[in-house]
């Protein structure tokens, strides 16, 4: 697959990432929303973003879901 495919690959699959704290909390509460995309390699499906955009350590967000 040429390198231009593979990039066409991917910004056809960019998608909206919601992160989502269930917790002790009596409903699912959204943290926040960003982008990435998937990634299919060998059947594996990957979802790439970046590491800030799952879990903030500062202030102790880390999402129960994706």
């Amino acid at each position: 697959m040429s390198e231009r495919a593979i990039i066409d690959t991917m910004n056809a699959s960019v998608t909206i990432i919601e992160m989502i704290a269930t917790g002790l909390a009596p409903k699912p509460s959204t943290l926040g929303t960003a982008t990435g995309f998937f990634f299919e390699s060998n059947d594996r499906k990957f979802l790439v973003t970046n590491r800030h955009v799952v879990i903030n350590e500062r202030i102790g967000k880390y999402p129960d879901n994706l």
